[in-house]
C-alpha cells in the first residue's frame, strides 16, 4: 500500500499562510511501515476504509515556524519554515471517508511497538534480585513510559510527522539535525540488539565459535534486509500471528506454574545494596518500556483523538508490564536463584513441561525475527524521512520506484548493524542505545514543555488530544520522565557514558558545522532556525509515511 503526502503552500505577503495535506493510498502496494500498520489493522479486524483505493484526506492547519513566532502578516521578508500546528480535519470535495482507528485497535499498535514479548528481559536479573526488577519495572512504567506516552500523545496529534517536525518545530534546525543524527545512531544500535538477542536464544541450543557465530549473526541480517526489501507486508499481514506465537508459550508456563508461585520474593530485597547493577538495570527496564514516539505516526488517525488516545495508552501500558511482569514472576518461582541467566525462560519451561521449551525456544526465533523485519522498516522510514528535512544526504532516502523501499537505508543498517554485533554483547549493546535514547527521549520532552509554554493560551483544536493540565502542572507531569533520564545519563558505566558523550561531541560539532554552512550562505547572517529552504516536502513532493 503505497501512502503520499502532499503538500502546497498557499502564501501571500500580507496575509496569513495557509497550506493543505493531501493522503492518498493505493492498496496495490502494502509495503514499508505503513503497509504493515494497515496489514496489522485488517488482521485485527478493525478500521474503516484501509483497503479501499484512492482515499484522500486534507488538513488545514495555522502556520507555525520552528522559531517560536507565528507567521508574519506585515510583509516581513524575513522566510520561516512552517509547520503544521493544530490541524482541523476537513474532508475533499469527492473524497472518500478517512482511515480512523478505533481505541482498541490504537491499543493494538502501541502495544505491538512497545512490547512485542518478553524475550531479552530476564537479563535484568543479572542486575538485581527479583524484589529489586519487579518494583523497579513499575516505577519506570509510571515516572518514565506513563508521561512520556502521554506528551508525544499530544505531540503526535498536534504534529502528525514524527519526532523531527517536534524537536524542529520547538528547537529549530540545529537541535532537529543534531536530534535526527542521535536517533540514526538509536536505530542502527537497535537493529544490532535484535541480531543479538536472536544470537542469545540460538546458542542456547547450538555452542558456535566466533566464525560460526558471525556466520549466523551475517544471515540473520541478510533475511531481515531481504525481507525488508522484497516482501515486508507478509510480515504486516501475519503481525497477529505472530504475537499469539510469542506469547502462547508463556500463557501456558504461567498456568503450569500457578502452584509454585511464590509471593514473597516480591518483598525480600538484598541487604548490600552495592550488589546492584544501576546501569544495567535501569537500561534493559527502558529498553523494554521504549517506543511511544511510534504514536506519531498513528494518533492522528484516532475516531476521537481526545478520548481514544488517553484510552489507548493506558491499556497499552498495562499489556506491556503483563508481558514482562507474568512470564518473569512465572519463571523465577521455578528456577532456583543461581540458575538465573539469559536461559531462564527455556529452563523455567523445561523444568515444568519439557515440549513447552521447545515451544519458548520456536517462539523466541520466529518472533525475533518479526520484530526485527519490523523495527528495520519502521527505522529506514524514519531515516528516510530525515532527508525531507535537510538533515542527511537525499540520495540515503532514494527508494526502489515500483515498490516504494528506502533501499539504501535498509542495506546500510543491516551491514553497519553487523558489524557493530560481532564485537559487542547484548548487555553492551542495550546500554549503549539506552544512553542515547534517554538523551533523546530528554529533547523530546523539553521539546513538548517548549510548544506548551508557547501556546499555553491557545484553545484546544477541533478533536484533538490535549493534555488537559495547565502548563505548571505539565512541568511536573515531565518532571520525573526528565529526571530519570538524567540519571540514566550519569549513573550507568563509565565506559558507556564516555562513548556516549564522545558521540555528542562528534554530532553536535556536525550540527554547527552545518549552521555555519547556511549562515555563510546567507551572507554570514546568524539565523540558526532557518535552512537556506524550506524541506522540500513543504514544496509540494511527495514522500512515503
Amino acid at each position: 500500500m503505497a501512502h503520499s503526502v502532499n503538500i502546497g503552500i498557499n502564501a501571500d505577503g500580507n496575509s496569513d499562510v495557509g497550506y493543505g495535506i493531501g493522503f492518498k493510498s493505493d492498496s496495490s502496494d502494502a509495503t514499508g511501515e505503513s503497509g504493515m500498520l494497515h496489514a496489522l489493522l485488517r488482521g485485527l479486524g478493525f478500521g474503516g476504509s484501509a483497503g479501499k483505493s484512492d482515499e484522500v484526506l486534507y488538513a488545514r492547519a495555522e502556520p507555525f515556524s520552528v522559531n517560536g513566532s507565528m507567521s508574519s502578516v506585515n510583509g516581513s521578508s524575513d522566510r520561516e519554515i512552517l509547520l503544521p500546528a493544530e490541524a482541523g480535519l476537513e474532508k475533499a470535495e469527492g473524497a472518500q471517508v478517512p482511515f480512523k482507528l478505533s481505541w482498541i485497535a490504537l491499543a493494538g499498535i502501541i502495544y505491538f511497538s512497545v512490547g512485542g514479548g518478553p524475550f531479552g528481559f530476564e537479563t535484568v536479573l543479572l542486575a538485581a534480585d527479583p524484589s529489586v526488577c519487579f518494583w523497579t519495572l513499575l516505577a519506570f512504567a509510571l515516572l518514565w513510559a506513563l508521561p512520556q506516552a502521554i506528551c508525544i500523545a499530544e505531540l503526535s496529534t498536534r504534529y502528525t510527522r514524527g519526532y523531527n517536525e517536534w524537536v524542529t518545530a520547538a528547537g529549530g534546525t540545529w537541535i532537529g539535525f543534531t536530534h535526527s543524527l542521535l536517533r540514526v545512531c538509536f536505530n542502527v544500535l537497535n537493529n544490532a540488539v535484535y541480531a543479538e538477542l536472536f544470537m542469545m536464544y540460538f546458542e542456547e541450543l547450538v555452542q558456535l565459535g566466533p566464525w560460526a557465530h558471525a556466520g549466523v549473526t551475517l544471515g540473520f541480517e541478510a533475511l531481515v534486509v531481504a525481507v525488508n526489501l522484497v516482501g515486508v507486508q507478509i510480515v504486516g499481514k501475519a503481525s497477529v500471528g505472530l504475537l499469539v506465537i510469542m506469547l502462547s508459550p508463556f500463557v501456558v508456563m504461567f498456568c503450569l506454574a500457578v502452584p509454585h508461585l511464590d509471593f514473597k520474593m516480591l518483598v525480600e530485597f538484598p541487604s548490600p545494596a552495592s550488589s546492584i547493577d544501576v546501569g544495567l538495570l535501569v537500561s534493559v527496564i527502558m529498553f523494554n518500556l521504549m517506543g511511544w514516539d511510534f504514536m506519531g505516526n498513528v494518533s492522528g488517525s484516532a475516531r476521537k483523538p481526545r478520548r481514544d488516545v488517553p484510552l489507548a495508552t493506558s491499556v497499552a501500558l498495562t499489556l506491556v508490564l503483563a508481558t514482562y511482569a507474568v512470564p518473569l514472576f512465572s519463571a523465577i518461582s521455578v528456577v532456583p536463584a543461581d540458575q538465573y541467566g539469559d536461559d531462564l525462560f527455556t529452563r523455567a519451561a523445561g523444568m515444568l513441561w519439557g515440549p513447552l521449551e521447545y515451544m519458548v525456544e520456536g517462539a523466541a526465533f520466529l518472533g525475533l525475527f518479526g520484530l526485527g523485519v519490523t523495527f528495520m522498516s519502521t527505522s529506514s522510514e524514519a531515516i528516510a524521512h530525515s532527508t525531507d528535512w535537510q538533515y542527511i544526504p537525499k540520495f540515503v532516502g532514494k527508494r526502489f520506484t515500483s515498490r516504494e523501499v528506502p533501499w539504501i537505508v535498509i542495506v546500510l543498517q543491516g551491514c553497519v548493524a553487523f558489524l557493530i554485533s560481532i564485537p559487542w554483547d547484548y548487555s553492551a549493546l542495550v546500554q549503549v542505545q539506552m544512553w542515547i535514547f534517554s538523551l533523546s527521549t530528554m529533547v523530546i520532552m523539553l521539546s513538548f514543555i517548549g510548544i506548551r509554554f508557547r501556546t499555553r493560551n491557545e484553545a484546544r483544536a477541533n478533536n484533538n488530544f490535549r493534555v488537559p493540565l495547565p502548563f505548571l502542572l505539565i512541568v511536573a507531569l515531565c518532571a520525573p520522565s526528565i529526571g530519570l533520564c538524567i540519571f540514566a545519563l550519569v549513573g550507568g558505566d563509565l565506559r558507556v557514558i564516555i562513548l556516549g558523550v564522545g558521540l555528542c561531541v562528534v554530532v553536535v560539532v556536525m550540527g554547527t558545522a552545518r549552521e555555519l554552512y547556511f549562515v555563510r550562505k546567507r551572507g554570514w547572517r546568524w539565523r540558526v532556525s532557518e535552512p537556506p529552504e524550506p524541506p522540500p516536502l513543504l514544496h509540494g513532493s511527495a514522500i512515503n509515511v
